[in-house]
């Protein structure tokens, strides 16, 4: 089984994904650092140097080998932010893993990036005054592909990290018992 965790940046999906794969003991792959290993650049620098069709090219690339070559009894994705604006990784996703997304509020996504400026190459350039909107209209050019995907959505606003994974693994429960009866 491939546990994918898909939602917004900052939302916490790299945290998740790692904190996860140590509750369940598996292997845990985050693709953004999965492709600045292969390439020797950051995200940032990839978008900087080659721009962003270059980096979502590698993106699908690398998710269709990671989910191809898998043989991971139990395997967690953790996808970037925008991987699933392809039509072809909703795809792919949607039919070879247990999705989830992690959802959160503009007002707390737009928190969290102001906090982290300099790593997020699609709103870097852009002022803290115009953020909540920037934030806000990317995150509705997403959305269709975070919901349509998702198996199972999680509210991640005011929830600790502890909350967070017991309702994964709450609903990853569910899954299987519905699963088994099948």
């Amino acid at each position: 089984m491939i546990i994918s965790l898909t939602g917004f940046m900052g939302v916490g999906k790299s945290t998740i994904a790692r904190l996860l794969g140590g509750s369940l003991c598996c292997k845990v792959i985050d693709i953004d650092r999965l492709i600045e290993k292969e390439q020797g650049k950051s995200v940032a620098e990839i978008f900087q140097n080659f721009g962003e069709n270059y980096f979502r090219k590698l993106e699908e690339e690398t998710l269709n080998r990671i989910i191809g070559d898998n043989n991971e009894k139990l395997l967690i994705i953790s996808l970037g932010g925008g991987t699933l604006i392809s039509q072809n990784n909703q795809k792919i996703v949607k039919e070879n893993t247990y999705c989830i997304y992690l959802r959160a509020s503009v007002n707390l996504l737009t928190e969290r990036l102001a906090a982290h400026r300099g790593k997020r190459p699609a709103l870097d350039s852009i002022d803290d005054n115009s953020l909540e909107q920037e934030v806000s209209d990317l995150l509705q050019k997403r959305l269709n592909g975070y919901e349509n995907t998702a198996k199972l959505i999680i509210d991640v606003d005011e929830k600790s990290v502890r909350s967070i994974l017991n309702e994964i693994i709450s609903g990853l429960d569910s899954f299987n018992e519905a699963f088994s009866e099948v």
